[in-house]
C-alpha cells in the first residue's frame, strides 16, 4: 500500500510517542481503519510497550494473521479489539 502524504514517517511517530511518554500518558490506542497496513506498526507498538503504556489496538479485522497475532503477543499488547461495520448504513445500524 502506498503511503499517503499526510502519513507520520516512522521517525516522526516515535517522536510523538516519546512526547506522549513525557506527558505521563498511561494507555495509547492505536485504530484508524486498519492500522496493520503500517509497515512499522510492530516498532511503534513495542517502543510504547518498552516506555511503560499500555498499547492496545483497533482493527478492521481485514488482514489479520497468525503472524500478526504471534507478533502481538510477543510485544505484550493489552488489548486487541475488532470494529465492526456495516457496508451500509442499514447494515452497520444492524
Amino acid at each position: 500500500m502506498a503511503k499517503r502524504k499526510d502519513e507520520l514517517t516512522t521517525a516522526e511517530a516515535l517522536n510523538l510517542i516519546e512526547q506522549l511518554a513525557d506527558l505521563k500518558c498511561k494507555r495509547i490506542v492505536v485504530s484508524g481503519s486498519e492500522p496493520f497496513m503500517r509497515k512499522d506498526w510492530s516498532i511503534l507498538a513495542q517502543r510504547i510497550v518498552d516506555l511503560g503504556i499500555t498499547c492496545d489496538f483497533i482493527s478492521n479485522g481485514t488482514i489479520i494473521n497468525d503472524d500478526i497475532i504471534d507478533v502481538l503477543q510477543n510485544i505484550g499488547i493489552n488489548y486487541l479489539m475488532f470494529s465492526l461495520d456495516g457496508a451500509t448504513a442499514k447494515t452497520h445500524d444492524f
